[in-house]
């Protein structure tokens, strides 16, 4: 059952029925042409973290991009202890893959775990706050939200 959030819904993917949801499903490795199940400490592996980093100025933020033309998916790695100030841009859609944030969309201040997802209409003044180290996947409607890391 979905929970109604300020912009957008809060939902567990775990009140869906899907079985994996909270675990992430199993991870699995080749090995000599068969399939076997490894341990992942790192939920972005790394034909995720082989893309091209993006400049981020903001300390204890990281993220990787995937570009389209007039897009960005952008995967964050965020420390616990980061703070995104107040600021707008285009629309933005993401959902949280590990973690905890306080996310605030035009004053409204949600909290926000795995599994829960978020919108942010284009201009609308927001920040966020991270408590745990926290993964996220964020789209953006704008192709130039961030530059590639030099």
């Amino acid at each position: 059952m979905a929970k109604e959030a300020s912009i957008g819904a809060i939902e567990k993917p775990e009140e869906n029925g899907d079985p994996d949801a909270t675990t992430g499903g199993p991870h699995v490795e080749r090995k000599g042409g068969r399939m076997s199940p490894r341990m992942v400490n790192h939920p972005f592996p790394d034909i995720i973290r082989k893309l091209p980093e993006a400049s981020i100025a903001q300390r204890g933020v990281r993220g990787w991009i995937s570009q389209g033309k007039n897009h960005q998916i952008v995967f964050f790695e965020i420390a616990p202890t980061a703070k995104i100030p107040d600021h707008v841009h285009g629309a933005q859609w993401g959902i949280v893959v590990d973690g905890e944030m306080e996310l605030t969309i035009d004053g409204i201040t949600r909290t926000y775990e795995k599994g829960c997802f978020y919108y942010i209409p284009d201009g609308a003044v927001h920040s966020a706050v991270f408590k745990t180290r926290t993964f996220a996947l964020d789209f953006f409607a704008n192709g130039n939200r961030y530059q590639i890391k030099a």
